[in-house]
């Protein structure tokens, strides 16, 4: 299932009321956009690009659609009881869409056909292609889907910045795991045989974690979407003990409670994040609509 699909599933978009969108309701879009989605968009793609400036101050893209989606949210936000159940539902599904869209917005900072794959040079951490390419392989990630190739930057050897090295590492790791990688015939071999490819990925992505929240939960989703499909999940999750954490099932059900976890709304976590962990936990855990079962393959 597509995030857009499952996004849909929680009902379509509201509707925009006439005369919402002005000067003043830009300004606020502006100023709660920064605030709060900026710091957690950038926080998960490693890119300063979502922090949209115009003549050098803080500005959102004039998009009609995505300033007015932004302007519905935050009006529905004034009137919200938290102890209303139903309201506070329908805002988390508000901002479920709001934030997917925030991120897609990264599909437009570079043209169609460009990437950088045969970049030499370390990427700038504003780069536009660099920011879209991180997009298309988390929403390769989430959505069950393989990219014909990986459009990651890879790392840059003569780097003389090690921390970026390193991030770079762990998205080109992330690109691995999420493209097709073998021509053979019949399906079973090729099915094998990319298996073992994002096998290796999977390990290297782990290697380049460094403490950094985001990658805890891409990597999280990553190991469910590659192991949970083996095992009955429902009754792995009943049991008290994971260990060996080199266990196949037990890392998928250490990785889905962890993905479960960061869906609440306590902790430092930011919104960007816990979105996309409710995306994660609903796709690959819980119902797990992308688990695909073997005798479904």
């Amino acid at each position: 299932m597509l995030v857009e699909e499952l996004i849909n599933r929680h009902g379509p978009a509201p509707p925009v009321p006439k005369g919402i969108q002005n000067d003043t309701t830009y300004q606020e879009v502006v100023k709660v956009y920064h605030e709060m989605y900026a710091p957690g968009l950038h926080a998960l793609f490693e890119s300063i690009w979502f922090y949209f400036t115009e003549n050098g101050k803080m500005s959102f893209p004039r998009q009609g659609s995505l300033v007015a989606q932004m302007a519905v949210f935050l009006k529905v936000l004034e009137n919200i009881k938290v102890t209303d159940r139903a309201q506070m539902m329908y805002s988390s599904t508000l901002e479920l869409r709001l934030v997917w869209d925030l991120a897609k917005n990264a599909l437009s900072a570079a043209p169609d056909g460009v990437d950088n794959r045969t970049r030499e040079t370390m990427p700038h951490e504003n780069d536009a292609v660099e920011v879209k390419a991180r997009f298309r392989l988390v929403q390769a990630l989430l959505d069950g889907t393989l990219l014909p190739f990986n459009p990651a930057c890879p790392p840059i050897r003569n780097s003389n910045n090690p921390h970026r090295l390193r991030e770079l590492e762990f998205w080109f790791s992330l690109g691995e795991f999420v493209t097709t990688h073998v021509n053979a015939s019949p399906m079973m071999v090729r099915r094998e045989a990319d298996m073992a490819v994002r096998g290796v990925a999977l390990e290297t992505m782990r290697k380049f974690l460094d403490g950094r929240e985001n990658r805890d939960v891409i990597y999280s989703i990553a190991v469910v979407r590659h192991n949970a499909y083996r095992f009955n999940m429902a009754q792995a999750m009943l049991e008290k003990y994971h260990l060996p954490e080199s266990d196949a099932r037990n890392k998928a059900v250490v990785a889905s409670k962890f993905i479960m976890s960061q869906t609440q709304a306590t902790g430092s976590m930011t919104n960007v994040t816990r979105r996309i962990c409710d995306l994660a936990n609903q796709l690959y855990v819980s119902p797990g609509y992308n688990i695909i079962l073997p005798e479904e393959q």
